[in-house]
């Protein structure tokens, strides 16, 4: 599977079309929306944009929701739904709910790409249909050094154009734990994304000598969850929580926060499009160790909800001085296939090698691993 492929693939093969979606959508009169969480909401939202259908509530099979509200909308258990009710499952955890539905006689629902309606918002189609875009991603495509990263790159692309499901193809390793690095060498650690320190407890397991891990994570609940761990903890790893995302610079933004795992929270430049926003404070990692001109950093991990590329653009000293391996979220913006790697190549030529892996059986979850030439285990 090489990039010939990709093309010949989406001249000879229609892209998954939204219209067509919403069309079968609306021959339903009154729909339930199975999953009352962030994918839910958002799908909820995208729905009353889109279609005339009456959406009569969620379904959850978390007891804790059941008889719960989510944006004014009743939750139900499963066993309150009629067997013959239209559904649309509206979650990540689309094929246990499938087998689910059909196990227990629930044979009228559909499986919505939610993945594909949140985050992509269908770009990856209008992207692929750009004859520029796609000799962009034939660049990227060269560039990548193994021939697995390559597959990957392909077969991500083509789940975001067809979402077929088949195209999606998992690492054997373990998400941010790549194989071929000297990873007796990594002693600090920037975690950019930490969440509820999940990532933590990962490289700790992972990397034997790590000492220090810088974990930033803009969210207070998050925050205090990291503090827990780290007092509780009982190696000698040293955590510092930094209340505040990774940026290109130091200020206050606008931030859409889920309640959800998995959720999409992300950073709103314009906050005249979007209702119900927090403030949080975000700084670039240069300001941020410019008093720890002494510390060296070994590895710098991104998951930041689309905010990778402004924070690489202020860790550009960071990364000039320290040679840090980087593993970095590239698919919540189709860009960023591109941008990312042309970034670092014109900063940084020659220094680093890019593979690919992919940690997930939907969108979610591709990472771009650049690896120092001195660090990269052959």
């Amino acid at each position: 599977m090489d990039f010939n492929y990709l093309e010949k693939y989406i001249l000879t093969n229609e892209s998954y079309n939204q219209d067509d979606l919403i069309e079968i959508i609306n021959k339903k009169d009154k729909i339930y929306l199975y999953g009352a969480g962030s994918g839910g909401a958002t799908t909820l939202k995208w729905l009353e944009q889109n279609s005339k259908c009456e959406i009569m509530g969620f379904i959850d099979s978390d007891i804790k929701k059941q008889g719960e509200f989510l944006s004014n909308k009743r939750i139900f258990s499963p066993q309150e739904i009629l067997k013959d009710s239209d559904i649309l499952i509206a979650s990540t955890y689309h094929t246990e709910i499938s087998k689910y539905l059909e196990e227990n006689g629930f044979l009228n629902y559909i499986s919505l790409p939610i993945d594909l309606i949140i985050w992509d918002k269908f770009k990856t189609i209008k992207y692929l249909n750009d004859i520029k875009e796609i000799n962009k991603l034939r660049e990227v495509y060269e560039i990548l050094e193994d021939s697995t990263s390559k597959e990957f790159f392909i077969r991500t692309l083509l789940y975001r154009w067809s979402w077929d499901s088949s195209f999606i193809k998992q690492s054997k390793y373990s998400q941010y734990c790549i194989e071929n690095i000297q990873k007796s060498n990594i002693h600090t650690i920037v975690d950019a994304g930490a969440f509820d320190g999940d990532t933590i407890k990962v490289f700790s397991g992972f990397f034997p000598s790590l000492k220090n891990i810088f974990a930033f994570e803009p969210t207070k609940k998050n925050i205090l969850k990291i503090i827990e761990y780290s007092l509780n903890k009982k190696d000698n790893l040293k955590i510092f929580p930094v209340e505040k995302g990774l940026w290109d610079s130091e200020e206050q933004l606008s931030f859409f926060e889920t309640d959800s795992i998995g959720g999409n929270n992300k950073i709103i430049e314009d906050s005249s499009k979007e209702n119900g926003l927090n403030k949080i404070n975000v700084i670039d990692l240069d300001s941020f160790l410019k008093n720890n001109s002494s510390l060296k950093i070994d590895l710098i991990k991104m998951d930041i909800e689309g905010a990778e590329y402004k924070a690489l653009l202020g860790s550009k000293k960071t990364i000039f001085k320290n040679n840090p391996i980087l593993e970095i979220c590239i698919y919540h913006d189709i860009d960023h296939y591109y941008d990312i790697i042309s970034f670092l190549e014109n900063n940084y030529q020659g220094v680093y090698v890019y593979q690919i892996g992919h940690h997930s059986d939907w969108m979610m979850e591709t990472v771009l691993y650049a690896i120092p030439k001195e660090k990269i285990e052959r």
